[in-house]
């Protein structure tokens, strides 16, 4: 099944007061066990990017900074989806793959774990610079762009507690920005969900000031001793719900910024 890119819909009646309202379904619950897969199990990873309790410093530095890693993606600043994965607290991890989308479809994995609608900021500078001090300003001004993109979670899932090992992350970047969208702009998105014909979700919510999120990857990477560069790209983890997706599901979200909805269409495999 083929799922074409929603063209960008400039008509807001009807869906800003949609958008505003917060989050109107919960994470539904998981019935069954997943396995935990073996590749997983061998990276040997589990949450050592979500919380800093839980790993060292030193393995976290060297996992961060030696590997040189360019995309990343911050994993439970939404407190409700730190009680998914069973944290405490965010976390930092270098993604595995950045995918960028462009053309008439919009294709993405299902994830063990799950799949998160997110922003994500495309650095245009270093940052921090050496005397920078880190703030959301400043982090503001070294944003080039903000992007729709979907976050896949790699690993081993733990349900019916529905905490996650999370070993590997793919991100799904759009390839053009946001229309509309300056880097301290709040960001409602709507999105629903299909299967087999039938709607299993529906939610609205109001993403808050994700620079925050971007200024807490930053100050994170200063402390292993990194920075930011010019071309790397950072999701912020904000969107409260960590979705189920299976394959075939079809994924509508809706981007509403202050002068324009945009809207994209995917199709789960």
């Amino acid at each position: 099944m083929r799922v074409v890119f929603g063209s960008r819909d400039r008509d807001l009646a009807g869906r800003r007061a949609s958008a505003s309202a917060n989050l109107v379904q919960q994470f539904p619950t998981r019935s069954s066990k997943q396995p935990c897969g073996q590749a997983a199990a061998a990276a040997g990873i589990n949450r050592r990017y979500v919380g800093d309790e839980q790993s060292s410093s030193e393995d976290r530095s060297r996992k961060i900074v030696d590997e040189k890693e360019s995309h990343y993606s911050i994993m439970g600043f939404s407190e409700s989806v730190q009680r998914i994965l069973g944290t405490t607290s965010p976390g930092l991890m270098p993604a595995s793959r950045l995918q960028r989308c462009g053309g008439s479809d919009r294709i993405v994995r299902v994830g063990d774990i799950g799949l998160q609608v997110d922003v994500a900021f495309k650095v245009g500078r270093e940052f921090p610079t050496a005397q920078e001090i880190i703030c959301a300003e400043a982090a503001s001004s070294a944003v080039a762009g903000v992007y729709a993109a979907i976050v896949v979670m790699g690993g081993c899932p733990s349900w019916p507690t529905r905490y996650g090992d999370v070993s590997s992350v793919e991100l799904h970047l759009e390839a053009a920005p946001l229309e509309g969208v300056n880097a301290l702009s709040n960001v409602d998105i709507h999105m629903v969900v299909t299967r087999r014909g039938r709607q299993i979700w529906n939610a609205t919510s109001m993403l808050v000031r994700p620079i925050d999120a971007f200024t807490w990857g930053a100050e994170r990477l200063r402390k292993e001793g990194g920075k930011l560069k010019a071309g790397d790209v950072v999701s912020a983890g904000t969107f409260p719900l960590l979705l189920d997706i299976k394959p075939g599901d079809q994924l509508v979200v809706e981007f509403v910024c202050p002068a324009v909805v945009e809207t994209y269409r995917w199709l789960a495999l």
